[in-house]
């Protein structure tokens, strides 16, 4: 006879979990973006150093310049707010996942000790 304690719902949200890994498929895209994002701040930084140098040599800084550094700035506060969103949204779908399991298991238990 089986154990009783056992759950065998945990496979069928563990298969709902990659399902939806699956079908969201964005792990691998966010570390993608996370290194372009990376990529993109560190050039960012660079060019405010060497511009910030020239500037102090009396040089004055393009608009063209400033322009891209704004447009850096942005995409960072975009890809930040999207980050922030999935952590959210990947803490609400592990305590669901969390519940439905707790759920199952009082289920079971209760039909076991009945």
């Amino acid at each position: 006879m089986g154990n009783p304690f056992s759950t065998p719902c945990d496979p069928c949200v563990n298969k709902i979990s990659q399902w939806l890994d699956e079908k969201l498929g964005y792990t691998h895209n966010l570390d993608d973006l996370e290194k372009t994002m990376e990529v993109l701040k560190a050039k960012r930084d660079d060019l405010s150093r060497r511009v910030t140098r020239a500037e102090d040599r009396g040089l004055q800084r393009l608009a063209e310049v400033q322009e891209w550094i704004t447009r850096v700035e942005t995409i960072e506060n975009r890809v930040n707010d999207i980050l922030s969103a999935i952590n959210v949204e990947r803490q609400r779908l592990f305590f669901v996942g969390f519940a439905l399991r707790v759920y199952y298991r009082a289920t079971v238990m209760g039909k076991v000790f009945s």
